[in-house]
C-alpha cells in the first residue's frame, strides 16, 4: 500500500467490512473484522493487504451451524455477489496435448470455478489406491479394460442387490456403457471429455454390443448351440 496510501485505509476497510456483511449478512464476522483492523498499526495493515494481493492470505468468515450466516450463504448467492464484484465464476476451459503441441481446445460450454478445500482422505493414498492409468487396455474377449486401465470392478452380489433396488439405469452403465460396449464406452469418454457429461439417451446412438455377449454367442455357435434372441444388452 505504501505510506502515500495510508489516508485511504478507511475507505478500504468499509469496502471490506461492506462485502463481509453482504456475504453472511450478520455482524459477527463484521465485528471481527473491525477489532482485527483497530488492532494494526499502518504497517502492519500494509502487510496484510499486500499479503492479499499476492494471494499469500484469504479474508476469512465464521459460520457456526444453525447461524444466521450459516442459512444466509448459499452457492447460487454467491454466484450473484460475485457478478456484483465482477467476479465469474463460469468460465470456458482451455486443454490439449501439451509440449511440442501448442494447439488447445477451448471447451464449447463454461464450467463452474472457484478455489476449493481438499483434504486427501486416507482411502486415496497410493498404496492400495483404485486408480487406473489409462483407457489404453482392453480385453478383446469382454470388451472391459484390463491390465494397467483396470480399477475397480462390481461383484455378482452387488450387481443382484441393484437389481432388487430396481436402479436399471445404473446396471446399464456398469454392463454396458463401462462393462464392454466399446462403441458407447468411446462416446462416453469424448463427451465427458468435452463437456464434463454424458447421457445414455445420447449414447445409445454408438452403442454396438457388448463384446462379451458376442464371445459367448460365438462359442455357443461353434459348439451348435442355439442361443436366446435377447442375449444383447
Amino acid at each position: 500500500m505504501g505510506k502515500e496510501h495510508y489516508k485511504n485505509r478507511k475507505k478500504v476497510e468499509a469496502h471490506i467490512l461492506e462485502w463481509i456483511k453482504k456475504i453472511t449478512q450478520d455482524e459477527d464476522n463484521v465485528n471481527l473484522y473491525k477489532d482485527l483492523f483497530k488492532s494494526m498499526s499502518n504497517e502492519k495493515f500494509d502487510k496484510f493487504m499486500q499479503s492479499l494481493k499476492d494471494g499469500k492470505r484469504y479474508l476469512q468468515i465464521i459460520v457456526p451451524p444453525d447461524s444466521k450466516a450459516d442459512k444466509s450463504i448459499t452457492t447460487k448467492r454467491n454466484i450473484k455477489l460475485g457478478k456484483e464484484l465482477g467476479v465469474n465464476f463460469y468460465q470456458k476451459l482451455e486443454y490439449g496435448p501439451g509440449g511440442e503441441y501448442k494447439t488447445k481446445i477451448k471447451t464449447s460450454i463454461p464450467f463452474f470455478i472457484s478455489d476449493s478445500p481438499f483434504r486427501r482422505l486416507r482411502q486415496t493414498v497410493e498404496k492400495g489406491v483404485a486408480v487406473s492409468n489409462n483407457t489404453k487396455h482392453v480385453d478383446m474377449l469382454t470388451g472391459q479394460v484390463s491390465g494397467d486401465s483396470q480399477a475397480s470392478q462390481i461383484t455378482l452380489p452387488e450387481l443382484q442387490l441393484l437389481n432388487g433396488m430396481g436402479v436399471k439405469d445404473i446396471l446399464a452403465e456398469f454392463l454396458k456403457f463401462r462393462g464392454g460396449d466399446l462403441g458407447a464406452n468411446r462416446a462416453m469418454n469424448n463427451y465427458l471429455a468435452h463437456y464434463g457429461k454424458a447421457s445414455m439417451n445420447v449414447l445409445k446412438a454408438h452403442a454396438e454390443g457388448v463384446v462379451s455377449t458376442k464371445t459367448v454367442k460365438a462359442y455357443f455357435n461353434a459348439m451348435h448351440l442355439k442361443t436366446s434372441k435377447n442375449n444383447t444388452l
